[in-house]
């Protein structure tokens, strides 16, 4: 059996198992044995652009749609739904597009980031959990792949466009399922508005563990958007060297720490053994 099949079967045999069979950390393992386990390669996210860009076609043709039927819609029915929810999925929906534009490859599966498909399929099967409920997903995952830069930082970004994805799925769907989906795509969009996600991927972040160890002391006292840049700036290292971050990282750390041990020439600020050649953005 190819690598492929082995990976085709492992998200079937992982999709036959009813969600509600798991619960807690062994439902999060299920999520990245098959999602995340995979050492994919990066690409491109203008795949999933186009994708969310046909879901909000589908989603303003059935918003129309119910606006003509909305009188005598039933209460709590998808039209009535859609009618009073439908410029928050719009809203949301372009500016994922928007974000889109500006975002670097992550790890892909068929076209997708594999961490879009791992939200599309929590926000499918038990919605979008509070922020400590993703410190425990994201501690899981991480046992059995680190997440790199991108995904970290585009962690909201592919939780967006999942949640737009699953109302546009509900408008094929009929009944219950169909109310069930898009309601879980409205509360998970208002949930994911209240969630820090810059706090949960430095948390979360193996290089930003690494860069924590600057011997000049500077990298822990920098503010959080200067740490992110430098954490954005080690994954790109990375993927141009063909390297793992943690390897980037720690590369930098070892080098600042060399200049450190020396000891500096009284009044050198930019040789070899200057404070600031001790300092991990030196090397950046």
């Amino acid at each position: 059996m190819s690598r492929h099949q082995e990976h085709t079967q492992k998200k079937t045999t992982e999709a036959a198992a009813p969600a509600e069979t798991r619960s807690g950390e062994a439902y999060y393992h299920a999520l990245a044995r098959t999602y995340v386990a995979e050492p994919y390669d990066p690409g491109s996210l203008r795949p999933l652009r186009r994708r969310i860009r046909r879901d909000l076609r589908t989603l303003r043709r059935n918003y129309e749609e119910a606006l003509t039927s909305h009188r005598r819609a039933a209460p709590g029915s998808l039209q009535e739904w859609l009618a009073d929810n439908y410029h928050l999925l719009s809203r949301e929906g372009e500016g994922v597009l928007e974000d889109l534009k500006y975002v670097g490859p992550q790890p892909c599966d068929d076209g997708c980031p594999a961490l879009y498909r791992l939200c599309l399929r929590l926000a499918r099967e038990k919605g979008v959990p509070q922020e400590a409920e993703w410190d425990t997903l994201l501690e899981t995952a991480q046992q059995h792949r680190p997440l790199t830069v991108p995904e970290l930082d585009q962690l909201s970004l592919c939780l967006r466009a999942a949640l737009i994805s699953l109302a546009a799925e509900a408008c094929s769907q009929k009944g219950e399922e169909a109310v069930r989906s898009l309601s879980r795509a409205v509360k998970g969009l208002r949930t994911a508005a209240d969630t820090d996600f810059a706090r949960l991927a430095e948390r979360h972040s193996i290089v930003e563990r690494i860069l924590a160890e600057d011997p000049s002391g500077i990298y822990p006292r920098m503010d959080e958007s200067s740490r992110a840049d430098y954490r954005r700036r080690v994954g790109e290292l990375a993927m141009d060297t063909e390297k793992s971050e943690a390897s980037v990282a720690a590369d930098l750390v070892e080098r600042a720490a060399e200049a450190a041990a020396s000891a500096p020439t009284a009044g050198d600020i930019t040789g070899p053994s200057s404070p600031r050649r001790c300092h991990v953005g030196a090397y950046l």
